[in-house]
């Protein structure tokens, strides 16, 4: 390893620091979305071992352990990328793709988890494939470990590199900041501005899978079909969880005309909301279905024809109506 030509440790260097790069930024842009698969292994091992309460100790952790990795991710690729702290970096690259590599491995045998999350909403790998992902990653890793003092510094002068690293990663920091109490950046997502859901229904990913699945129609509870006029879907995921603002907001846009509450909430939730109102269009949904329409516990889609004209979470005024002028 140490008699490698520099051409081929450079070639590692930049193939590695490019993908974690690539890999990081998707999650700093949608870390919600990061954070659902974190939970989603919690709660596969939890189910391995109940008794071991790894549920309790690890879902508190699933939050801080999302967008650490997610920042730790962009902060790696910079520091190799520039040539900064470079032992310090391939160790902490080394440690990466073990853990990754476990993970990944895991599922490949077992099929428990079907997408790893490595590349968010943009890039959905099948289990096997994301495991020879990790174990080619892991090759080009060890060559970059083990040949770190031959690569340089991307900008000579050693604190220029340094406060370039620093800049970048608090930057890194500052927007995963904000996507985590707002919407993704980029909605890459099949709900995002612009989609056709009926097409994102009858479409199937590179794994096979649906593009939507678990989606249950609405016409039969509401009376006209969604994907057909102007329609208003309000996510809300857990009826019994909405503060007061949240709820006031709800209560605003039920006034809208054709709007549809969408909740994973239990049926006494549901019964107690279709109590209290009578005249709303109350839809059951997968919780899955629900985290991927909308990153946030409350939310608004505007459907015209069934494409996505419109989508804002209820931390905002609401914005969405029938007024809306449709391009």
């Amino acid at each position: 390893m140490r008699t490698l030509a520099p051409l081929l440790v450079g070639l590692c260097r930049w193939i590695v620091g490019l993908l974690f790069l690539v890999s990081g930024l998707i999650k700093v842009n949608d870390p919600k979305g990061f954070l659902y698969k974190i939970e989603e292994y919690i709660e596969v091992f939890h189910s391995l071992a109940p008794t071991l309460g790894l549920r309790d100790i690890g879902l508190p952790l699933a939050t801080p352990v999302a967008l650490g990795l997610a920042v730790l991710e962009v902060a790696v690729a910079v520091l190799l990328l520039l040539g900064v702290l470079r032992g310090f970096t391939t160790w902490l690259l080394l440690i990466l793709i073990l853990l990754f590599t476990a993970l990944t491995g895991y599922s490949a045998v077992t099929g428990a988890v079907t997408d790893c999350g490595c590349f968010g909403e943009v890039l959905q790998l099948t289990p096997l494939q994301s495991f020879i992902k990790d174990l080619v990653l892991f090759v080009l890793i060890g060559v970059v470990f083990t040949n770190h003092t031959r690569m340089n510094r991307l900008v000579p002068s050693t604190n220029a590199s340094g406060a370039l690293a620093a800049g970048l990663i608090a930057i890194t920091a500052a927007i995963i900041g904000y996507t985590f109490t707002h919407l993704p950046l980029v909605d890459f997502s099949a709900f995002a501005i612009g989609k056709s859901i009926p097409e994102g229904l009858a479409t199937r990913k590179p794994n096979g899978e649906k593009m939507i699945k678990d989606y249950l129609p609405t016409l039969a509870a509401c009376g006209y079909d969604e994907f057909k006029g102007t329609v208003i879907w309000i996510v809300a995921r857990d009826l019994t969880q909405l503060s007061e603002a949240e709820q006031a907001s709800l209560t605003q846009a039920l006034t809208l005309d054709r709007a549809i509450v969408l909740t994973s909430s239990g049926s006494d939730a549901r019964a107690a909301f279709a109590k209290q109102h009578p005249k709303a269009c109350l839809v059951a949904q997968d919780l899955t279905l629900l985290k991927t329409m909308m990153r946030a516990d409350l939310g608004y889609l505007l459907l015209v024809d069934g494409v996505v004209r419109l989508k804002q979470t209820a931390d905002a005024p609401l914005t969405i109506s029938q007024d809306v002028t449709v391009k």
